[in-house]
C-alpha cells in the first residue's frame, strides 16, 4: 500500500516563495549579461507573477519592471503602459513612492 504524503500548507507557501525569490534572481542576471538577454529576464518576471500572490509591493516592482523593460527594448508600447499601469495601481493601495520612481526613470 502505497503512503500519500500531504504537504502543509506552509510548506507549499515557503516552496512557492523560493521560486518567485528564484525567477526575480535569474531575470536580474539576465538583465546583467553582456548582451543582456531581455527575452528570458522578461519571461521570469512574467512567470514570477503567475506564482501564489507576492506582496503588493513586489508584484508593483516586477510590474514595474516588465513595463519598462518593454518600453525600453520593444515597440509594444501598449503592453509596456498597461504593466506600468498595473505597477502604479498595485502600488498605490500600498504606498504612493513607485510612481515617483516610475516617472524619474523613464
Amino acid at each position: 500500500m502505497s503512503q500519500t504524503r500531504v504537504m502543509s500548507v506552509e510548506r507549499v507557501s515557503q516552496i512557492e516563495n523560493e521560486a518567485l525569490y528564484g525567477l526575480l534572481a535569474m531575470a536580474e542576471h539576465f538583465m546583467s549579461a553582456n548582451p543582456q538577454r531581455i527575452p528570458e529576464a522578461l519571461q521570469c518576471w512574467i512567470a514570477s507573477l503567475s506564482l501564489s500572490p507576492p506582496a503588493a509591493s513586489l508584484r508593483s516592482l516586477t510590474c514595474c519592471k516588465i513595463g519598462l523593460t518593454l518600453y525600453h527594448h520593444t515597440s509594444n508600447i501598449e503592453e509596456a503602459k498597461a504593466y506600468l499601469n498595473q505597477a502604479v495601481s498595485v502600488f498605490t493601495l500600498v504606498e504612493g513612492t513607485l510612481y515617483v520612481w516610475i516617472i524619474c526613470h523613464m
